[in-house]
């Protein structure tokens, strides 16, 4: 099995392809060294979430394990994809939290019923929409993890009222 983590989030497709395609080539000159003496090599995996599209063009891998697709985390969307050097959108994210405003002491910062096991990994960002009756959105908008079951939210400006709830 050949998985390449640094090509998986190698920013930019073309970037990307070039050091998948290197260090695939290892791995199949291994392969081909271990038939050559005589070893059964049935199976030869690679492949990542980052790298599918590009390994599945690869002459000898019979499997690709692109695991993390069915999630998405949020760092994949910013190595850009073959379409989009900005953003790689060939999978959507597959989950959203929605948390409630607990508390709010301060101007431009609120408590909200969501911490770090809900929130934050370190593969993580959060973006937040913050959702009011005024439906205004809160620009440039911080989760800090606080404790295991509450996060602190902070903006600039931009709200006139704190929002009830963050999707």
């Amino acid at each position: 099995m050949g998985y390449s983590g640094g090509a998986s989030h190698t920013h930019g497709w073309e970037t990307r392809k070039k050091k998948s395609e290197q260090d695939l080539a290892g791995l199949m000159e291994s392969v081909a060294l271990a038939r050559k003496a005589g070893l059964p090599v049935e199976i030869v995996t690679g492949g990542s979430t980052g790298t599918y599209n590009i390994d599945s063009e690869t002459k000898g891998l019979t499997e690709l394990q692109a695991g993390s697709f069915v999630f998405m985390d949020t760092l994949y969307r910013h190595v850009g994809g073959k379409q989009d050097p900005a953003v790689y959108t060939d999978f959507g994210s597959a989950l959203t939290v929605m948390t409630t405003v607990i508390s709010k002491r301060h101007p431009h910062q609120c408590t909200i019923d969501a911490g770090n096991k809900a929130l934050l990994r370190p593969t993580d960002e959060v973006k937040a929409v913050p959702r009011s009756k005024s439906k205004t959105r809160a620009p440039n908008t911080v989760f800090s993890p606080g404790r295991t079951a509450t996060a602190i939210s902070s903006w600039a400006s931009g709200l006139t009222s704190t929002p009830r709830t963050w999707t």
